[in-house]
């Protein structure tokens, strides 16, 4: 069983170095571009640096070539990609993630939950089963397009404060984690669940509270397993979702461990506990908050057959505000366009474990 939270991705993501791949735009597409980057938890040398700030803001209006726009956002995407993954989303446990540029603005769930089929004995010149979508009317994803970004100010150029790019930067990658997660598990955190997709606690004569979250858990699995999810096989769920606080009874009594010196056998179909505790945060006065998990409450869910993760595109974009192109007229945005595919009535179960 692995455990998997924020901390834990950030170690796996700075052990393995991906090659990620980041595309930019840059004052309407005029120049634009892809950017390789090797995720290596070293920050590395800047491309656009504070000296370039300096000699920038110094110039006569007017006066920025296409080499340094290019350095510009170039810098923002290693920023970016540097705090996304210092805090890396963790949505993909449980989602496989489908990029096309030419997906339309509007698909049919059950086009992306996939074919269904089944085999049968034809005679000769007897027509044969073909493949068809299901027919159950799971209703329709819209694409959404998503930014955030800030402006270079007049402020920031006269008092010479480069170092506010990369602080802004980072708030863009630690904004795009948060949102990815947010958009990928609110739908399943906020559902409603009927009797039959919801095990309350079980009661346990004499029972500890841990012994308790293990028989809660082991009625949550068998419940689960009393249902079929929509490929007709018996619906079995190896992720557990839930926060912080209720993840230390859980990776427990996955394991078997209980009070009083009593070992149980391991609830081996759990592989992963997902860790996820929300954001929260003030952006120009305006209060935001993710939630996360109630305490006691876990999801477990059947990732990947019915969680797709659309993705249509995701740009870093540099913009010019006003008339004349100069450093205090840029705007820098990070946005993207994606649906989220989520099966809940079919590939989650909750369990109240206390």
């Amino acid at each position: 069983m692995d455990l998997i939270s924020y901390e834990a991705k950030r170690k796996e993501l700075y052990m393995n170095k991906p090659i990620i791949q980041k595309a930019y735009s840059i004052q309407g597409g005029a120049l634009s571009g892809e950017m390789k980057l090797k995720i290596t938890g070293n920050g590395g040398e800047r491309v656009f640096t504070n000296e370039m700030f300096t000699n920038l803001s110094q110039r006569p209006k007017g006066e920025m070539g296409s080499s340094e726009l290019k350095e510009l956002i170039q810098q923002a995407i290693i920023d970016i990609a540097s705090e996304e993954a210092n805090h890396p989303p963790l949505y993909k446990e449980i989602y496989e993630e489908i990029k096309d540029s030419s997906f339309p603005q509007s698909l049919a769930v059950k086009d992306i939950v996939g074919l269904q089929t089944a085999f049968g004995i034809v005679g000769d010149g007897e027509s044969v089963p073909l493949a068809d979508f299901k027919c159950e009317d799971l209703g329709t994803v819209h694409f959404k397009t998503m930014a955030t970004g800030y402006s270079v100010t007049e402020e920031w150029v006269a008092f010479n404060q480069a170092w506010k790019i990369e602080s802004a930067n980072k708030a863009l990658g630690n904004a795009h984690s948060a949102i990815l997660d947010h958009i990928h598990l609110a739908p399943i955190i906020n559902a409603t669940y009927d009797t039959k997709s919801e095990t309350k606690k079980v009661a346990v004569k004499d029972g500890t509270p841990l012994q308790i979250v293990y028989h809660s858990l082991r009625q949550g699995l068998k419940d689960a397993m009393s249902r079929r999810n929509r490929h007709g096989y018996i619906f079995k769920p190896t992720i557990a979702l839930c926060n912080s606080s209720t993840a230390l009874d859980v990776m427990s009594a996955v394991k078997g461990e209980t009070e009083k010196g009593k070992t149980l056998g391991s609830l081996a179909m759990i592989e992963k506990v997902v860790v996820y505790d929300g954001w929260a945060g003030e952006v120009n006065g305006v209060k935001h908050e993710f939630a996360s998990p109630k305490d006691n409450e876990v999801f477990l869910i059947e990732p990947k057959k019915s969680f797709k993760a659309l993705v249509k595109q995701e740009l870093t974009k540099l913009e010019q505000k006003g008339n004349v192109l100069t450093l205090s007229n840029l705007e820098m945005v990070q946005f993207f366009i994606r649906a989220v595919v989520a099966d809940v009535k079919g590939s989650v179960h909750k369990v109240i474990v206390g």
